[in-house]
């Protein structure tokens, strides 16, 4: 796999809660980044079905027969089109991800590219054929590259492929593709899991209000968040949040400054419905501040946060639970 195109910029997010009194160091320690479900986005390197005239093909013939189409494939692919995609696939055809994972038949393979689509839509590909060899009559074996791009502002990551091509009933179809990604990963792809923090997202509680909005930085090796409380009509704190990746813990790490001083760092471990983070703090008189949170989507735009084994100032905290929103994008303006 190619190294990723770090002139890109991705996308990220996080929220938190804001308590009943004057927020201070608190929202500091609440307001962490959240995580989703695993969504697996790894599935990038795709490919198509290969039409076949009834004469027979020379190697030079199917060869381009097979890039002609890797623009069909690319087609449905751009348009989150699995139907289609599927369609190019054998009735017993197979994708293999990066985790080793076997999708077989149709119905397995539909079902994980649209929750590919669904997890990171406007995602777009593009395939690079680099060599296309016959091993046996009927069968075809192709090499290439996949370039994908999550979103107009997102990482773009480069992956090698497998892809064995039958001729059925005088059709070339897809009967396996594989993913072939070798090369260790750059720290903004061990993020894309995180993705889903990308855009704007509001925490309210009685009398407080937390926003906070998230995006990659230029480099694509860190998401970057910002914050503000607001409470009472008036902003009462603000701060910052970049999260990365900790290639010891083999884990994401982020780490959290507010406007009064106080910092946390945390770590982020998927789990089965969502994302489990443990958070440490301390506030600019040195006292210590401890939470174990959770992030639990209940869609794409709505997310259950809850802090329990909630520690500040060697005191025990009650336990909180908090509905994330994500806000609609701002109008653009006219500019006539």
């Amino acid at each position: 796999m190619n190294a990723i195109d770090t002139n890109q910029a991705p996308f990220t997010e996080n929220l938190g809660h804001v308590p009943k009194q004057r927020p201070r160091w608190q929202p500091a320690l609440l307001v962490l980044v959240f995580g989703l479900t695993g969504w697996q986005i790894g599935l990038f390197h795709d490919y198509v079905a290969i039409g076949c005239a009834d004469e027979p093909e020379t190697l030079t013939a199917v060869e381009q027969t097979i890039k002609l189409h890797a623009d069909a494939f690319t087609k449905a692919y751009n348009a989150g089109d699995a139907a289609a995609i599927v369609r190019l696939f054998t009735d017993e055809g197979e994708f293999i991800d990066l985790q080793r994972i076997v999708y077989q038949g149709p119905t397995a393979i539909e079902e994980e590219f649209d929750k590919s689509f669904q997890a990171a839509p406007g995602s777009k590909i593009e395939i690079q054929v680099d060599s296309v060899r016959q091993v046996a009559q009927g069968i075809m074996i192709e090499d290439g590259r996949a370039t994908v791009r999550y979103a107009s502002d997102g990482p773009v990551f480069v992956s090698r492929y497998t892809a064995v091509h039958v001729q059925e009933n005088g059709q070339w179809l897809l009967a396996s593709l594989r993913d072939l990604s070798g090369e260790a990963k750059t720290p903004g792809e061990h993020l894309v899991e995180l993705k889903w923090l990308i855009g704007d997202w509001l925490a309210e509680t009685d009398d407080s209000v937390v926003e906070h909005h998230f995006g990659w930085s230029e480099d694509g090796n860190f998401i970057l968040g910002e914050f503000n409380v607001w409470a009472d009509g008036q902003q009462v704190m603000q701060g910052t949040q970049r999260i990365g990746w900790d290639p010891l813990a083999k884990r994401a790490h982020a780490w959290i400054f507010d406007s009064e001083g106080g910092n946390l760092q945390s770590t982020w471990t998927p789990i089965e419905d969502g994302w489990m983070v443990m958070v440490t703090g301390v506030r600019p008189d040195g006292a210590t501040g401890s939470a174990t949170n959770y992030y639990l989507p209940e869609d794409s735009d709505r997310i259950v946060w809850k802090s329990t084994n909630r520690v500040v100032g060697g005191k025990r905290e009650e336990d909180i639970e908090v509905i994330l929103v994500r806000m609609p994008p701002v109008p653009k303006q006219d500019s006539k």
